[in-house]
């Protein structure tokens, strides 16, 4: 990925770009450097910046860009209500990369850089807030369901590859102790799955409660509210193994440095309904379709 050191931060509609070379020479000059290699162009920071500023293709082997939920509010609701505008980001994105493959990331619900200003807000007492730098809800169950909705989203919108997270720190899988936190194991069970066919299963509410069917074999469905949710299994699933990530799982684990310790609970056949407690996730499926 190669960027101009300006484009680092967003220039608002109706300002001059700040002097910088043009893109398709700084893109040559890329080529003749690193000759051999794939080379992506867009932004480092949000899909607003790259649809700012679209980079010639014809020069390129990808487009990138990331997202964040936390631009406009932080409230619970508002940043699981971004992943009901990811269609319409992916559906632009596919249309500015044209024939070219886009990725997307590194993403999180925390601001990991400020393009509209020196940095993301300090948290120093981890609340809630917009355009913060580290957030509380990446170490919880919160933050799994929206990791597991935001990849969800962009494997059905094809997206070439996904980076949600960090290995460790306030972006973070795992605390720097060595804490598993909930989305280890989403980013762990989806990893897993790679290169296998999606698609987007439809459930009656899907602002509650949204699922992905992967190779026809699979489900996984997550809870994106602060209350209980139920959801219909389609008969297909029914006696499946069926694993729950949800806040009693994680109050039960007694180790959270163990990364099998979700894979090794046991599993139970699935129901014909099934009741989804805030923020969890459900997989379900044959044994090699979920985590293990």
């Amino acid at each position: 990925m190669v960027s101009p050191a300006p484009d680092l931060k967003s220039t608002t509609p109706g300002q001059a770009w700040p002097p910088c070379p043009a893109l398709d020479a700084l893109y040559r000059a890329a080529r003749r450097a690193f000759p051999g290699v794939k080379l992506g162009g867009g932004m480092f920071s949000y899909f607003t910046e790259l649809n700012r500023k679209r980079p010639p293709r014809e020069l390129l082997d990808f487009i990138t860009f990331s997202t964040c939920p936390i631009v406009h509010a932080g409230d619970d609701r508002s940043v699981m209500e971004t992943l009901e505008a990811l269609p319409y980001v992916i559906e632009s994105a596919r249309a500015i990369a044209g024939e070219l493959p886009y990725v997307v990331g590194p993403s999180a619900i925390g601001m990991r850089d400020n393009p509209y200003g020196p940095t993301g807000l300090p948290n120093p007492h981890s609340i809630r807030q917009a355009m913060s730098g580290p957030d509380p809800r990446q170490a919880g169950l919160l933050g799994a369901a929206w990791t597991f909705g935001y990849i969800a989203r962009f494997a059905v919108g094809r997206a070439q590859r996904i980076a949600v997270s960090a290995p460790v720190g306030p972006f973070g899988i795992a605390s720097e102790s060595g804490l598993l936190h909930p989305v280890f194991y989403v980013v762990r069970g989806l990893t897993r799955l790679e290169g296998r066919s999606v698609r987007a299963a439809p459930t009656t509410a899907e602002r509650s409660v949204l699922a992905l069917c992967i190779n026809a074999s699979a489900l996984w469905l997550a809870n994106l509210t602060a209350e209980a949710r139920e959801a219909a299994v389609p008969s297909e699933f029914i006696g499946t193994d069926l694993r729950v990530l949800d806040a009693e799982w994680m109050n039960n684990i007694t180790d959270r440095s163990m990364p099998d310790s979700f894979e090794q609970e046991s599993a139970h056949p699935a129901p014909n309904r099934l009741v989804l407690d805030a923020y969890a996730i459900a997989a379900l499926g044959n044994r090699d379709d979920i985590p293990r």
